[in-house]
């Protein structure tokens, strides 16, 4: 059963960890990242730990929407409204 999950946009692409309890080993698990890998915790408190910790490394339960703008708005042809109106797209 999953409990969580956290993400973090890197250079590969995204990473994604999900921390979970399995109930017919009696087993608490993050597994997840880039190249898969699998951490078995003691308890539900040492998967709390460990949770956390991938917190202050940048994980979070959502992704941040990147905000896209043009690189050189000076250097377009396009009036500055329609340029506007292509960056709220691109969003």
């Amino acid at each position: 059963m999953e409990l969580a999950s956290l993400r973090k946009h890197t250079k590969a692409g995204i990473s994604v960890w999900r921390f979970i309890y399995d109930e017919e080993s009696l087993m608490h698990y993050a597994v997840g990242g880039e190249v898969l890998k699998v951490i078995p915790c003691d308890d539900r408190n040492h998967l709390r730990k460990v949770f956390e910790n991938f917190k202050r490394y940048g994980y979070a339960e959502k992704l941040p929407s990147k905000q896209m703008w043009l690189d050189d708005p000076w250097a377009s042809q396009l009036p500055a409204t329609m340029q506007q109106e292509l960056e709220l797209l691109s969003a």
